[in-house]
């Protein structure tokens, strides 16, 4: 009786939770779609960097469909993100290990400066924009790609609607779980969801932070915006999907900048 307690306790606890392969079956889909809406921007035979390139998946398309000359720097080298669309299974490239605020490139060394879903991670807006202008060539394009605040509300949805149950088992057994335990967790993210990209804020300033014309100021400063663009509304893929992915301006859950370099 109890060992079947337990199985029940544990399937109603893992409700909601989406396994490995589905979320990187999603992730792929959505960074293919993404990359499907900007690909026409970067020249053929481009010297192309990816800040934030996790396995290197942009790095593959930009290698394959643009015949790019690639570069890749993350915090932790092939640890997340897409794998990349090879058919071999052996790397033709080399990812760098380093952060945007501190970029391990010279100055104006990429025609094209590109990242996906990056710049909300970083511990420095301005910072991280003023490398990646320093490592732009003049004459070069930045193409970003961030979550907008659409993006944070269908978060805030899903949680509400897939991890409420798991939240509150966590605050209920909370007094037994061991000093050590508690060190690692913050008892706060079991009331109100943590921010996507900054540890020490929560989901509702990512409502804020995220709009897109917060977003359009920040890039703005450092580069001169030529075209926005609005790849699709999709649901987070960590929880299971609310609704089907739909190609559509108004409501994307990303917005993509495509700029150039400010002078001077």
């Amino acid at each position: 009786m109890y060992a079947g307690l337990k199985n029940l306790y544990n399937e109603f606890y893992q409700l909601g939770l989406v396994k490995r392969d589905v979320f990187l079956t999603r992730q792929r889909k959505i960074r293919t779609l993404e990359w499907s809406s900007i690909e026409q921007y970067i020249p053929l035979g481009s010297s192309f960097l990816d800040i934030g390139c996790g396995k290197g998946h942009s790095m593959s398309l930009a290698m394959q469909n643009r015949n790019c000359i690639v570069s890749g720097v993350d915090p932790f080298p092939d640890h997340a993100g897409v794998a990349p669309n090879l058919n071999s299974q052996d790397n033709p490239f080399v990812i760098k290990k380093g952060v945007c605020e501190n970029l391990p490139f010279e100055n104006q060394a990429f025609d094209i400066v590109y990242s996906s879903h990056m710049l909300e991670h970083t511990s420095d807006y301005h910072k991280s924009l003023t490398e990646m202008q320093r490592v732009l060539k003049d004459d070069g394009v930045m193409i970003m790609g961030v979550p907008t605040a659409t993006m944070a509300f269908i978060r805030l949805i899903s949680i509400l609607l897939f991890s409420s149950h798991r939240n509150i088992i966590e605050l209920i057994r909370w007094p037994l779980r061991s000093e050590n335990w508690k060190k690692q967790q913050k008892i706060s993210n079991f009331i109100i969801p943590p921010s996507h990209g900054n540890p020490s804020k929560n989901i509702f300033y990512d409502l804020n932070d995220y709009k897109i014309v917060q977003w359009r100021k920040r890039i703005s400063q450092y580069f001169n915006i030529q075209k926005e663009i609005y790849p699709a509304l999709y649901s987070y893929p960590d929880f299971p999907k609310l609704f089907a992915t739909h190609t559509r301006k108004r409501y994307s859950s990303s917005v993509f900048f495509i700029a150039t370099k400010k002078q001077g």
